[in-house]
This record gives C-alpha cells, structure tokens and sequence, in this order.
C-alpha cells in the first residue's frame, strides 16, 4: 500500500509571470494526492487527483485497475478526467492464445467528445528466437475528426535486432503494465 499527499505554500507573490499579466498571489498550489495498493495475485489498484483549494476545482483525477499474471497476461482498465473538463477511459490488454501466440488490444475512448482517440488490434507470433507482431491501429490526428489508420509489422530476431515499426515504445505508452521480455 503507498499514500502520497503534497503542495505547495508560497511566502510571497511569484516574479515570473506572462508579460502584461498580473502576478500570481495564490498563497498555495493544487493539491495532489494518490493511493495505490497491490490486491493480491497480481491485481493491482491505483488512484490520484489534483484538487485546486483557491478555485475549489478538481483539475485531474485517475483511476485505475490492473492484473499481470503468469504467461505474461496483462489487462489494465482506466479512467481519467483532465482540466475539470476532459474525461476518458483506456483499456489494454495483452493475453496469450496458445503457446506461442498472444493477442493485443488498447482501446483509448473520449467520454466528453464520443469518439476512439486510439484503438489497437493485432496478434504476436513468437519462438525461441524470433517473433512477429501485426497490429492496426487507429488514432486522433490534431484536434480535428481526423483519424488515421495504419498497418504495423516489427520482425524481431532475438539478440540480433527488430525490423519494422518500433511496436515495443507503443506498448509500453499505452498499456499499462506491459514492459519489453528482455528488460
């Protein structure tokens, strides 16, 4: 179990300010707490929030649930809110087929806008010294209805080098829980 709560107090107004703007004389800054907790047989749990006391405003919150079991089995469901406004889920999940084969999926849905920011879907073929991965994956382009699609293939020759897109950083940024098998 871990609890972490910390801010700011100011002694005076701060100096460093936009020009032509007035200076800042909050005498304190948000507030940030967290809790997390390991539930047992790989679950873990994970909370935080930012919460401005001089506007009353909750500025982000996060909540968050995840599970890496044996076989490298990860599932990781979320909930964020952003600047009092913006509020999103994320889900990820990386879960194994057969021996040798394993499913991959992130699903990073705008609550507020009602649409996909990011969706993976693909599959990992893997043997003692090679793997592939393909995935499609669709995403947010700018602050627009843009979307774009694209196709990912990486050829990994263990020990040697991957080919293809860097499937590995994209993992790592979007499913939380996963990390890298040589790492």
């Amino acid at each position: 179990f871990r609890a972490s709560l910390g801010g700011i107090g100011y002694l005076r107004d701060r100096k460093v300010r936009l020009t032509g703007t007035t200076p800042l004389r909050d005498d304190s800054s948000a507030l940030a707490g967290e809790l997390a907790a390991r539930l047992g047989s790989g679950w873990r749990a994970r909370g935080g929030l930012v919460w401005n006391p001089n506007d009353d405003v909750v500025q982000q919150a996060l909540a968050r649930i995840s599970y890496r079991g044996d076989a490298d089995r990860i599932f990781s469901a979320g909930y964020r809110l952003r600047d009092g406004l913006s509020t999103s889920t994320d889900l990820g999940l990386i879960w194994p087929l057969g021996r040798e084969t394993r499913a991959i999926a992130r699903w990073n849905y705008s609550l507020s806008e009602h649409r996909n920011l990011d969706a993976v879907a693909g599959i990992e073929y893997g043997r003692c010294c090679w793997r592939l991965r393909a995935l499609l994956r669709q995403q947010v382009t700018g602050t627009g209805d843009g979307q774009n699609l694209s196709f990912l293939l990486q050829l990994e020759l263990k020990g040697l080098g991957k080919l293809g897109d860097n499937i590995d950083a994209l993992l790592n940024d979007g499913i939380y829980g996963y990390r890298r098998e040589d790492d």
